[in-house]
């Protein structure tokens, strides 16, 4: 797969995820911003990431107008351990891959305006370009080590890892997916269909990442301070194996930065499509305001076929459907329940824990993204993972039964391309702040394999119609929104005055500020009015809205009545 290819799929995944629980505040106000190529004149328009350095000059001038101040690596490293503060209104500069335009065309412009920026190259590029197994694209010039030196000694430029050789997709199963090679362990369909053991991925990303700080201070005599990940990829292991090696910033496309003991990540505002002046302001100007939420509920059993052949026909099948009705979120079970008493009987993914049904989740989030553009949340019913009685309660679980969950919950992340998670369970009276204490540990399980991850919540609310004092919500919503980046309001309003009520329930919840949940109005998919209510609840206010589950095979709800109300694209019309 081209690498242009994948980082354009890579950026869909990973840019505008976050994780709700602590954000760290101190890092708020610095904007860093993501640059690939410049040129002269951007003759394949069908690029995103190249930028005129016509309008990459005049970005630089509205900086300066503006009141901000470009700061470097080193200024962002001191303030986060105590030292002198950073400017009111602070920007890091980032161009990725090492181009040799980086040269030519954006380093004359740092000499001009005096401003710092971070240069992060792959290692394999540079030496390698021919025999390398990340090859570079080609017919882009690459810069070479005395360009590079050039620039290190004047002080403006600081070199930063782009790997040695994970610039690139390895296969991920046995239907030939290619994933950043960075947080994906490889399938060997050569090795029986093996895949690449923890300790050997430990020791294939430890290896690279040594090379090319190695590399780095070999030629420049400065040893890099910061990994910034191909295509964003990362995960916690991997960000401590950079720390280990003594490079504490992380740096991939997340909208967030925050504090990453002992180090810190920094997320990117990627600048893509060659914008004008008046479309980089609004991208430095807005407040990011949550995307509008239209999604579903898919349950993989109704994918599964014990005929290989005819399981890659349903997902086609389902694929096509998401695609067809314009959505942008798909909530996906990881799980098989054999006897619907709620308990993870097989998984669609492996674990030595719980029998695998099929190697299903990895394959259908990846091809839902794809293909339709969906955030895909996976959800596990987490008291359902225990091995012990069908009654195993929060009070009564063990540690053992506790590591039993989070270890199940990182091969989720170990072996899924999700998005997000999403929590279901009903905690039982008494059990709901246990219950969040263990779910921030199980976000943290998945985190050490997959980041960045979305998370919702689920919650149930029993639509009035008359009781106006019921109108304000609850403790509990109200805490859920702080904590998680959705919260699925479970509900079923079946008649208009039900309708209007939650309207008016809606625009009593707090408006959506950075680094709080949007609340997402779930609904069920029987009622045969489904379309004319979700509709109605539109007409009340209420953009975020999700149903399930969602019968594929069976075109219900109705593709030519659901898609006209619903739709991602026929709302932005």
């Amino acid at each position: 797969m081209h690498h242009t290819s994948l980082l354009r799929i890579l950026v869909l995944l990973f840019c505008c995820h976050g994780l709700a629980w602590g954000q760290d505040e101190a890092l708020d106000r610095l904007v860093v911003l993501s640059y690939h190529d410049v040129r002269e004149v951007r003759a394949d328009r069908l690029d995103p990431y190249t930028i005129e350095a016509a309008e990459l000059l005049n970005q630089f001038a509205w900086l300066k107008e503006h009141g901000y101040t470009p700061v470097s690596l080193q200024q962002v490293i001191d303030a986060s351990r105590g030292g002198r503060p950073l400017p009111a209104k602070p920007v890091l500069l980032t161009f990725d891959d090492g181009y040799r335009s980086f040269y030519t065309l954006v380093y004359p412009l740092l000499q001009l305006f005096e401003y710092p920026a971070v240069l992060a190259v792959v290692g394999s590029w540079l030496t390698e370009p021919a025999t390398g197994a990340a090859a570079p694209p080609a017919g882009t010039p690459l810069l070479d080590w005395d360009e590079i030196r050039a620039m290190t000694q004047s002080g403006l430029v600081e070199i930063a890892s782009h790997s040695y050789a994970l610039h690139r997709g390895v296969p991920a199963n046995a239907q030939g997916n290619e994933l950043p090679a960075a947080t994906t362990r490889q399938f060997d369909a050569a090795l029986a269909g093996s895949r690449e053991s923890e300790p050997d991925y430990v020791a294939r990303v430890h290896a690279d990442l040594a090379r090319n700080a190695g590399l780095i201070e070999q030629q420049t005599g400065r040893r890099p301070s910061a990994v910034v990940w191909p295509y964003g990829a990362y995960n916690g292991d991997i960000e401590r194996i950079a720390r280990d090696l003594g490079m504490p910033v992380s740096v991939s496309l997340d909208r967030r930065s925050r504090r990453n003991e002992p180090g810190i990540h920094l997320g990117r505002v990627l600048i893509q499509g060659n914008p004008g002046m008046q479309a980089f302001a609004a991208e430095m100007l807005r407040p990011y305001p949550p995307t509008l939420v239209r999604g579903a509920h898919v349950d993989l059993d109704a994918v599964y076929d014990a005929d290989p052949g005819r399981q890659e026909e349903k997902l086609s099948r389902l694929i096509d459907r998401m695609a067809a009705l314009g959505l942008n979120t798909l909530y996906l079970s990881a799980f098989h329940d054999a006897d619907g008493d709620g308990r993870a009987d097989a998984l669609y993914f492996p674990s030595p824990l719980l029998p695998m049904r099929a190697d299903l989740l990895g394959r259908a989030a990846w091809q839902l993204h794809t293909r339709a553009g969906l955030q895909v949340y996976a959800w596990l019913p987490v008291m359902g993972l225990t091995s012990g009685p069908a009654d195993t309660s929060l009070h009564t679980l063990d540690a053992a039964q506790r590591r039993r969950i989070l270890a199940i919950f990182e091969d989720l992340g170990r072996h899924a391309p999700i998005d997000g998670l999403l929590f279901r369970d009903v905690p039982a009276a008494g059990e709901e702040s246990a219950y969040e204490t263990l779910a921030q540990e199980v976000v943290r399980a998945v985190g050490t394999k997959r980041a960045p991850l979305a998370i919702a919540r689920s919650l149930s609310l029993q639509a009035a119609s008359t009781v106006d004092n019921l109108l304000q919500p609850s403790a509990a919503l109200l805490r859920a929104l702080q904590h998680y980046d959705q919260v699925l309001v479970r509900t079923a309003p079946s008649t208009e005055a039900q309708q209007s009520w939650l309207g008016r329930f809606a625009s009593n919840l707090p408006a959506p500020r950075t680094g709080q949940g949007v609340a997402v109005f779930d609904l069920p998919s029987g009622h045969e009015r489904l379309p004319a209510i979700l509709h109605a609840l539109q007409l009340q206010g209420i953009g975020n809205l999700s149903y399930g589950p969602d019968q594929f095979w069976r075109n219900s709800p109705r593709l030519d009545t659901l898609r006209p109300v619903f739709s991602v694209q026929s709302e932005a019309k």
